[in-house]
């Protein structure tokens, strides 16, 4: 499936490009938005997530932001994301 990208003409129909459907659903939609760049340095968060709520308000008519979340795993613990060496 290929998004349908903004020109001056044309805007990005988002809830088209990911299948949304009028009626309400179950359905969660997580975003991962990093807190640091490529090089380990913090940026700020605050436009990005900011962004988000609106494209997401524009698609469903609201959304819910949570507190930042951490993850983790056990020591040695095999990860299916881990790459090897």
């Amino acid at each position: 499936m290929m998004a349908q990208w903004a020109t001056e003409d044309r805007e990005l129909d988002l809830a088209a490009a990911l299948g949304a459907e009028r009626e309400a659903s179950t359905q969660v939609l997580s975003l991962y938005i990093p807190n640091k760049d490529r090089r380990g340095r913090p940026i700020r968060t605050a436009p990005w997530i900011r962004e988000a709520q609106e494209i997401l308000t524009g698609i469903g008519e609201g959304y819910t932001t949570t507190p930042p979340h951490d993850g983790g795993g056990k020591p040695g613990a095999e990860r299916s994301d881990a790459k090897e060496p």
